[in-house]
């Protein structure tokens, strides 16, 4: 593979983009869930789900989290050059002027990709919803480094992956109370989960005294969706399969050495997550239908765990 390609996909952390695809997608599906359980032709309702304007929402996305992890690289210079002197930009592998011109690219895609793929009543409100998380990924790229409010921003800005993913579909003003409660927790709950990683990252360069006391924190993580989704089968599978991957996660890689591989695999945890609001779908939708929803997700743990292999995913 070319030196520069390499460095920019290493930049990008594109080994986790697919949880970006799991956020929106979890939140796209709960959109149509809501308005359009009356199809009875499966496969026109497998088109509702799987669509171009879905893949338009997935490639802006990733564009605008890509331009987030390249702009993270070039605020942190100083601190790389000290701590992590083997990142692109620090080891001269790719020029500042490149990823700068890369970063605007990125987000002038993303953005219009974004609002491409929304329904057209729905562009306005998706706009506004993509300025608010270009400019939380720019506060905390910016402010991020020795201050102790940066992880929740970071939250803000995977809590915000579900709502555009939900009011893209264009159901967000006819939305019921019970739709908007499940949004709103799956959006906590990706909050808490991003936080607690955040958290534990900033120990990877030092793990010295890092201890296991607020390892239960990570286990509470899908307790907002217990509360407010349905309890079947599938959705309490997903819960379980959370705290069965966090657990093992956790014995596979104790503290404090093993800090970098208990962040991999808490950032490979975000479809299961996902999968607690898809679960939603099973008696909404055609079981077929609802089958393929549960297979994107499972393709995206799938792919979070083989591109972690090639590119690093801090």
């Amino acid at each position: 593979m070319n030196s520069r390609i390499r460095a920019l996909l290493v930049l990008m952390r594109v080994s986790n983009l697919p949880t970006v695809w799991s956020n929106v997608f979890a939140g796209w599906t709960l959109g149509l869930c809501l308005t359009s359980s009356g199809a009875h032709d499966n496969q026109k309702l497998l088109g509702l789900f799987l669509n171009f304007n879905l893949l338009l929402l997935l490639v802006g996305a990733s564009c605008v989290y890509a331009a987030g992890m390249v702009l993270n690289d070039l605020f942190d210079l100083d601190w790389d050059r000290e701590h992590r002197p083997e990142r692109p930009l620090v080891a001269g592998r790719l020029s500042l002027p490149a990823a700068r011109i890369t970063t605007a690219c990125l987000l002038t895609a993303g953005a219009t990709l974004i609002i491409l793929g929304s329904a057209s009543l729905a562009r306005t409100y998706v706009g506004v919803q993509v300025l608010a998380l270009v400019g939380l990924i720019f506060i905390y790229n910016r402010w991020h480094k020795g201050v102790a409010w940066a992880p929740y921003i970071m939250g803000l800005c995977r809590f915000m992956l579900p709502l555009i993913g939900f009011v893209a579909t264009g159901g967000g003003p006819a939305a019921s109370t019970f739709a908007l409660k499940v949004l709103f927790n799956h959006a906590a709950s990706l909050w808490l989960l991003t936080v607690l990683i955040t958290m534990l990252a900033r120990h990877e360069t030092r793990p010295s005294g890092l201890t296991s006391d607020k390892d239960f924190l990570m286990l509470l993580v899908p307790i907002p969706l217990l509360g407010v989704l349905p309890w079947n089968g599938l959705i309490w599978v997903s819960a379980v399969g959370f705290w069965l991957w966090v657990l093992i996660s956790n014995r596979r890689h104790p503290l404090p050495a093993g800090v970098g591989g208990r962040v991999e695999d808490r950032l490979a945890a975000f479809p299961f997550v996902d999968a607690m609001v898809v679960g939603l779908a099973f008696g909404i939708v055609a079981p077929v239908v609802a089958v393929v929803l549960h297979a994107f997700l499972l393709g995206c743990l799938v792919l979070i765990l083989i591109g972690r292999r090639f590119v690093p995913v801090t």
